[in-house]
């Protein structure tokens, strides 16, 4: 068996400051750490093709809240955070 690796450890300097947002970037770390450590044992499909689900889902409800905060703050730097989201939601399901 492969020892469990790390490919993304969260530190404090990824913080927004926002604490649900934190707790979900937090999850999206752990999650690409159990595809990295898939990945790296003995691959299987289908648990792969379930775990990159999971992560596409995640990710649809992260953008989401993301974006909720940036209406209610006014966050400057929207509209071309909400691009690069759009962008990376078509790229994950192609």
């Amino acid at each position: 068996m492969v020892a469990e690796t790390l490919a993304l450890e969260w530190d404090e300097k990824y913080s927004v400051g926002v604490t649900v947002l934190d707790h979900q970037h937090q999850q999206m770390f752990r999650m690409i750490n159990d595809l990295v450590n898939i990945i790296q044992g003995v691959p299987e499909k289908e648990r792969i093709g379930r775990l990159l689900d999971a992560i596409i889902e995640y990710k649809r409800v992260h953008f989401a809240t993301e974006e909720g905060y940036f209406k209610e703050f006014n966050f400057e730097g929207a509209a071309e955070h909400i691009w690069n989201t759009k962008n990376l939601m078509r790229l994950l399901r192609s």
